[in-house]
């Protein structure tokens, strides 16, 4: 049974997880609150500072947003929770720093941390000795996948994992009537613009369709593209209120991806963004994609060049089967990664947490 003072914060970094406000935020805690369990959520740096530092246009912006800024008002949010608390952050408390140190200085506090493993970091250099201490720290390691379950399980045995499904804001993100009729068929790609570089991977399938269809390429992302790509493309940038109106009238979602154990572990966020705003996915046979899309149902996985430009042949060539396939994903997320879908397996993996006691693993 959960004490009166005991309390759950969902900490997320708001610019560096776009999706950050829809896995742990706001929705989120009134999930909790609705299930019986005291949450509330909390950026741990203001997004609006560390919008601007990090936009590249003042040359130091990012060094004094990463060493000063985001380690000071983390800091100071942190050192308010009490030892009852519970403190479950997604990704490290600051970013780019493999030291520990503020999650540390809750552990000897008695604050329980929760830490949230989005991608694997494991098989990145540069971050795996981040991802290492601070699973060593952690009461209980949250994952998206069953492939990262495994490599968290191999890399820090004896863990206390589980595996929850991330939760999509079904209201937030939901399929919108198209002011206007597109001038031409839209294929869209919604993401961070470092995994722009994706889209090259299927950038023959492209120029290819472009023989047979008329179509834009729309990129959604916080930076115009750097790369030019060999269809007509458009940018529009990416607003977290407005991003069904952003996807709206879309043919279909693009999702390529390389082959790495990485993308094998990944959770696919755009998948289930895709889904919500009732549209078709397109996507690479590869990792969590083979699970989020029901080939020939709500979209269609491709091990080739030939297939990208098969099926979305068949969407561009009939708006009626794209409609109908938006329509099955749209259901597949509302039934799925909605809030009230998985809000009976994150309340419980919280609840045997504030009772000391955790699933089964």
């Amino acid at each position: 049974m959960q004490r009166a003072n005991q309390r759950l914060f969902l900490l997320a970094p708001p610019f560096s997880q776009r999706s950050a406000h829809d896995i742990i935020g706001q929705r989120t805690a009134a999930m909790f609150t609705d299930g019986g369990i005291a949450a509330v959520s909390k950026d741990l740096w203001p997004d609006s500072i560390s919008s601007l530092l990090n936009s590249g246009k003042l040359p130091f912006g990012r060094r004094i947003f990463a060493f000063v800024i985001a380690p000071y008002t983390a800091s100071n949010l942190l050192h308010r929770l009490r030892k009852s608390d519970i403190a479950w952050i997604l990704g490290p408390a600051v970013p780019m720093h493999s030291s520990p140190s503020l999650e540390l200085s809750l552990k000897k506090r008695g604050v329980r941390y929760i830490f949230h493993v989005i991608d694997d970091w494991f098989s990145l250099p540069y971050y795996r000795e981040m991802a290492l201490q601070r699973c060593r720290l952690a009461d209980l390691i949250v994952v998206p996948t069953e492939t990262l379950l495994c490599k968290v399980r191999a890399e820090v045995p004896g863990a206390k994992v589980i595996r929850l499904e991330e939760p999509i804001d079904v209201v937030r993100v939901s399929p919108v009537p198209v002011g206007q009729p597109l001038s031409s068929p839209t294929l869209v790609w919604v993401g961070n613009p470092h995994n722009l570089r994706f889209i090259g991977t299927v950038a023959d399938a492209l120029c290819s369709l472009s023989q047979s269809h008329n179509f834009i390429l729309r990129v959604i992302s916080d930076r115009p593209p750097e790369i030019r790509f060999p269809v007509p493309t458009e940018w529009l940038k990416y607003s977290y209120q407005s991003e069904s109106a952003l996807l709206a009238g879309a043919t279909a979602g693009l999702s390529p991806l390389e082959e790495s154990p990485y993308n094998r572990a990944k959770g696919i966020y755009k998948v289930k963004t895709y889904m919500a705003a009732g549209i078709p996915v397109v996507g690479s046979n590869i990792g969590y994609q083979k699970e989020l899309i029901d080939h020939g149902k709500s979209g269609f996985l491709c091990d080739s060049d030939k297939d990208w430009v098969a099926n979305l042949s068949a969407l561009l060539s009939s708006p009626s089967l794209a409609r109908g396939m938006g329509s099955e994903a749209r259901s597949v997320a509302v039934s799925r990664f909605s809030h009230d879908a998985v809000r009976d397996s994150w309340v419980e993996a919280v609840r045997t947490l504030f009772n000391d006691k955790l699933p089964g693993n």
